[in-house]
């Protein structure tokens, strides 16, 4: 079973997302991707770089590394807890996590910052959601 690793970040010259393989030259790093058997490249902003983590997204968008998402859990009873954070590389746990998240829990009125990281749900698990809402690169409406 292969691995699918991708990158995406923006490009320099209009600061468009490009997604593609990472290629870093002594010339500036780039996007590659191929589009009818032609081999396509851009300049990117590197500090913009994010990672596939694996894992898609409510509608089979995928998750990236620094993508703000918001995950919805539900309980036996039904309650929902909503969580919002951003997709960071822990070290710790060689994995994709929830950092500098918002914890809801909608029907008990609890809120509160979360201090480390939480693991996301898997994206199989049908007593949750998550939805990709923009990149901590883009504004809030996701341009």
């Amino acid at each position: 079973m292969g691995r699918d690793i991708k990158f995406k970040a923006k490009r320099l010259d209009n600061s468009k997302w490009v997604y593609g393989s990472l290629v870093k030259t002594p010339f500036g790093t780039f996007i590659e991707w191929y589009e009818d058997s032609i081999c396509n490249k851009v300049e990117i902003d590197s500090s913009t770089v994010c990672q596939y983590t694996g894992k898609n997204a409510e509608n089979d968008i995928p998750i990236y590394e620094g993508d703000i998402v918001e995950c919805t859990y539900f309980n036996e009873q039904g309650d929902d807890t909503h969580v919002k954070g951003t997709i960071t590389w822990e070290e710790d746990i060689w994995g994709f996590v929830l950092k500098d998240y918002m914890f809801e829990n909608m029907s008990v009125g609890n809120r509160y910052r979360g201090e480390e990281y939480i693991a996301l749900p898997g994206t199989d698990d049908t007593e949750s959601t998550i939805k990709v809402l923009h990149s901590k690169f883009d504004k809030e409406d996701g341009k």
